[in-house]
């Protein structure tokens, strides 16, 4: 009996509870939006990849350590940009670790290459120039609008040690770029 009792008050509560889960709702959810895509297409050279190319570069021997021995403009290019409303740029790198500040971007090591250099890569804003760091630091470009937008940039061949030796200079800095 009191297992035919307990089966019974199982089941009893089991159907209370199916048919409180059963109730009609009160009201709908519809969710909606647009979806817009902000952003741009890079156009830096060949695809996304940019060479920013010194040639040869000649050094005054007596240049001071921490004295830029050779400057570059170049620019970043976006196109087809749409609903562009800002456009955040950080940059990382091997630093230089030569000299203090972590301005610098250090050069490749081996056989042919120079030493005594690094590189400093500035972004000419409209507030004025600013470092892109090698660790990743964002340089904000303010307002900016239109199908196609150009960032001006100087790279700088920067003296880092008090005796440079001649070789080749190589340094990469990956870009990434946050739309706004």
């Amino acid at each position: 009996m009191k297992k035919n009792f307990l089966l019974v008050l199982m089941g009893a509560m089991t159907g209370i509870a199916l048919i409180s889960g059963a109730q009609a709702a009160d009201a709908t959810l519809t969710l909606k939006a647009t979806i817009k895509l902000a952003g741009c297409d890079i156009s830096t050279g060949t695809g996304k990849d940019q060479l920013v190319d010194f040639s040869d570069v000649t050094v005054v021997k007596n240049a001071v350590k921490g004295s830029s021995i050779a400057k570059k403009d170049f620019n970043l290019q976006f196109q087809n940009c749409a609903d562009l409303k800002g456009i955040d740029v950080s940059m990382k790198g091997t630093a230089d670790t030569d000299m203090a500040g972590g301005e610098l971007f250090a050069i490749d090591k081996g056989a042919n290459m120079s030493k005594g250099v690094g590189v400093k890569i500035i972004a000419k804003t409209t507030g004025g120039e600013k470092v892109q760091k090698p660790v990743g630091d964002t340089v904000v470009w303010g307002s900016l609008s239109g199908a196609s937008v150009t960032l001006p940039y100087r790279a700088e061949l920067v003296k880092t040690l008090d005796a440079i030796t001649g070789g080749d200079v190589r340094s990469v800095a990956e870009v990434s770029v946050a739309y706004k």
